[in-house]
């Protein structure tokens, strides 16, 4: 039976042995590159990937061009054009419908403005017109009103006027009311 060994100790096994018979490769690969580990960049013969790459578990560009792999990148960038074109679509959608939603409010509004508009030529035209600037000349005061058709109590406007006589108190004025 074979010994079934998992992914990261193959992975170590690997790494083990480039470290130790593999040669640094005469250009470094862009992983070691960036993470400042040129001396790591240590290719076997029976690798395409060096030291670094394989430790990291990630592809190396100095792997030799593989059909197989050239694919599996182009069927992601085909999967990411069309993410890109469903969400811009999705996008173009959501501002047609934000211009709408606008739309309806600046609607409301000039509704809204027209109605007040109406409104007020309406009121302007059934209303009779007021002349609110009248002069104390202008007024008359007439004294031929009779107070008595109103039916309050015998003496009341004479008690509780405010020109009325001061000697008479307020409570009697209350009382000759509650009386009657």
């Amino acid at each position: 039976m074979r010994n079934k060994l998992s992914a990261a100790q193959r992975r170590y096994n690997l790494v083990k042995t480039l470290a130790s018979s593999g040669t640094l490769s005469m250009r470094v690969c862009r992983f070691c590159q960036s993470a400042g580990t040129p001396d790591r960049c240590k290719l076997g013969d029976d690798s395409d990937r060096c030291l670094e790459c394989v430790r990291k578990a990630v592809d190396c560009n100095l792997a030799p061009f593989s059909p197989a792999r050239w694919a599996r990148i182009q069927r992601q960038r085909a999967e990411k054009s069309s993410q890109v074109k469903d969400t811009i679509s999705k996008l173009l959608r959501l501002q047609k419908e934000l211009e709408v939603l606008e739309k309806k409010q600046t609607d409301m509004v000039e509704d809204e403005i027209q109605n007040i508009s109406e409104m007020e030529e309406a009121d302007t035209v059934h209303a009779p017109a007021v002349n609110f600037d009248v002069s104390s000349e202008q007024l008359e005061y007439s004294n031929d009103f009779d107070w008595s058709s109103l039916g309050l109590p015998t003496g009341f406007l004479a008690s509780s006027a405010p020109f009325a006589d001061s000697s008479v108190p307020v409570v009697a004025i209350s009382e000759e009311v509650s009386r009657n």
